[in-house]
């Protein structure tokens, strides 16, 4: 989990790398150039919070771009420089012009958001939270497999007063993995500024008021520690009493230690997460504001 309190901001001068790296135990954040006059203004939690989920958002969307068009493959079949990996993963991806031999590294050698973000199964989680009880509903396509329950009245039809459908009844008591993973899931996507489904936000505010107060916020300066400590002892006490624990569970709960725990700092000197060469991300961002302003005709 990222402290940003600790992020120390730097502006390189003598090469474009834009992320996150270690420098004798010390994590720095160097920026884009250009960003020298604000690094006092943006040296706080929430700015650098925010600019780590801005260019977050910035990566992503470049690398999708660069696998749409074939310049990377996609992620398990990238490339690899022995100085980059994937959580457990030693393995990178590189984009390289082969006119003028340059290079851009995508770095995540601990990139715990990543890794959590696509642990998200939405069919799955719902399955874990709803259970299937007895309604009085009617699901005509379903009638055959309750005929050898049904009453025969002297018509000859068959009357069937219950069927055994989805019904929505939450089972907190062993699905507290999933509404957990669900809180986290929308703190993250709400500093990234995306939509949730209705049904995952409503799974992630019952969390919240089982074991946090109202404006208790993972990424909030004033409660950020106070709510990593509860959700550890949270974790923990899940895991001490959840008595069947399959392989759904587990994919949940490896999900959210890592991203509770997972540190930084434990990483080796070097870059740890971001990108080398960050002037090809900003001419993609001006051709593609280019392109939007001529299709709009300004």
């Amino acid at each position: 989990m990222i402290n940003f309190n600790s992020l120390k901001l730097i502006v390189p001068d003598n090469y474009s790398f834009v992320g996150i790296q270690k420098q004798d135990d010390e994590l720095c954040f160097c920026l884009p150039k250009g960003f020298d006059d604000r690094l006092s203004e943006l040296d706080t939690f929430v700015g650098k919070r925010d600019l780590f989920f801005l260019l977050y958002k910035i990566f992503g969307t470049f690398k999708e771009i660069c696998i749409e068009k074939g310049y990377i493959d996609d992620i398990g079949e990238l490339g690899t420089q022995d100085r980059d990996g994937v959580i457990n993963s030693h393995r990178g991806s590189e984009i390289q012009d082969e006119e003028d031999d340059s290079e851009n590294i995508f770095y995540s050698k601990l990139d715990i958001i990543t890794h959590f973000l696509k642990a998200y199964e939405e069919p799955k989680i719902l399955a874990l939270a709803y259970r299937l009880g007895k309604s009085n509903k009617f699901d005509v396509s379903q009638i055959h497999k309750y005929l050898h329950q049904a009453v025969y009245l002297p018509n000859h039809a068959a009357y069937v007063d219950e069927m055994l459908l989805p019904r929505r009844v939450m089972q907190f008591e062993s699905t507290d993995i999933v509404t957990m993973y669900c809180y986290l899931f929308c703190e993250i996507k709400q500093q990234l500024g995306e939509v949730v489904n209705a049904e995952i936000t409503a799974l992630a505010e019952r969390f919240r008021q089982h074991h946090l107060g109202n404006q208790d916020s993972l990424f909030d300066e004033q409660s950020y520690e106070q709510v990593l400590d509860i959700l550890k002892d949270v974790l923990e006490t899940i895991d001490h009493n959840t008595p069947i624990k399959d392989a759904d569970y587990w994919q949940y709960y490896e999900a959210i230690k890592l991203f509770l725990y997972g540190n930084w700092h434990q990483a080796e000197n070097g870059e740890i997460w971001g990108i080398k060469n960050f002037h090809s991300v900003w001419e993609s961002m001006c051709l593609t504001r280019s392109v939007e302003c001529l299709l709009r005709g300004f």
